[in-house]
């Protein structure tokens, strides 16, 4: 579990990066979700749980290839696997 939660937390990072590279807010990135700012913050530091579509919606709009962000370790560990 340990492993998941690192991984999880470097795509978190990434994310957070990615957000600042493109020069958008967290505002931005909220109203293109349709979601507060806060909700937001709070989805980019782990806090609350991100589901499958956001997480997808995220990286559409950050340009993230979904494919190449999850290796095969990560795939092979993740109850994801099926989706992917």
């Amino acid at each position: 579990m340990k492993n998941i939660d690192r991984k999880l937390m470097q795509i978190l990072k990434m994310i957070k990066e990615k957000r600042s590279e493109y020069g958008y807010s967290q505002e931005f990135m909220a109203s293109a979700l349709g979601i507060g700012q806060s909700a937001y913050s709070k989805l980019e530091q782990g806090k609350i749980p991100m589901n499958m579509p956001t997480f997808i919606k995220i990286l559409y709009k950050l340009n993230v290839d979904f494919e190449k962000l999850l290796d095969k370790k990560f795939k092979e560990m993740s109850p994801l696997r099926k989706v992917i």
